[in-house]
């Protein structure tokens, strides 16, 4: 819950510091190591993997399969 004043600089740098902390709390992308920030990623085995990584993830590890299979 947000308590507003009558100094919107500070109500600002007090929103986007909360705003820092929550996003440290998630989870880290295997491919970036940022945390994801979004409401959703995407878990393939044990990795976890950020919507900007998934079709990278998806290539390299399709690649090392196509690898083994010779």
């Amino acid at each position: 819950m947000w308590i507003f004043t009558d100094r919107p600089e500070r109500d600002y740098d007090n929103y986007i510091r909360d705003l820092q902390r929550r996003i440290e709390r998630h989870p880290k992308c295997i491919c970036c190591g940022e945390n994801i920030p979004h409401d959703h990623a995407f878990r393939i085995g044990d990795d976890l993997v950020c919507e900007d990584c998934i079709d990278e993830y998806l290539i390299e590890n399709c690649m090392e399969h196509l690898d083994d299979d010779e």
